[in-house]
């Protein structure tokens, strides 16, 4: 299906609409559209966090994989889906509550455009996600998109000035066997 707004209506599954050429859900809170630059966007975001853990898990289960376990990976699910990252914090909580072992919570600190090429790749991602936002996000502002697009480019142009970075929280945990 295309993004743009001249796609017909009828080609659009039920529950979804098209704003400023990107594909959104209805009713979702949500504020990321759910097109094809979207999950382009978030391969980009995936490669930026594989680099910052150095692989793609952060939980010592190098032995266990090789004996075939199985590993649910939340983080992802909840980029994918839109769970709320703030749910994260309460999963060590929960994973206590449900006899899970081993369980550990911490965060990976992420430069956003500063501390190398990560650090770039980050702040792009992070100003292509707020540019997405904007079909849902400027008219609550009350700017229209020129404007919204205009805030965002001075916040990202401040983040390496500033030296910004925001907390990636991960839990990990061992099911009871």
């Amino acid at each position: 299906m295309s993004d743009t707004s001249s796609s017909s209506l009828s080609d659009l599954p039920d529950g979804f609409r098209i704003i400023h050429d990107r594909r959104f859900h209805n009713g979702n809170k949500y504020m990321l559209p759910n097109d094809e630059r979207e999950v382009s966007r978030l391969d980009l975001q995936h490669y930026v966090m594989r680099h910052l853990v150095h692989g793609n898990f952060n939980a010592p289960v190098e032995e266990d994989l090789e004996r075939g376990i199985n590993v649910l990976d939340i983080t992802t699910l909840s980029t994918a889906k839109g769970i709320d990252h703030t749910e994260i914090w309460r999963l060590k909580p929960l994973l206590m509550a449900h006899n899970f072992h081993n369980v550990e919570s911490d965060y990976i600190s992420c430069p956003l455009g500063w501390g190398g090429r990560v650090g770039e790749t980050h702040v792009n991602n992070i100003h292509l996600a707020y540019l997405a936002m904007g079909p849902v996000v400027a008219p609550v502002l009350g700017v229209d998109q020129d404007e919204y697009s205009a805030i965002v480019q001075r916040m990202v142009d401040g983040f390496k000035g500033r030296k910004t970075w925001h907390k990636a929280p991960y839990v990990y945990g061992m099911k009871p066997v």
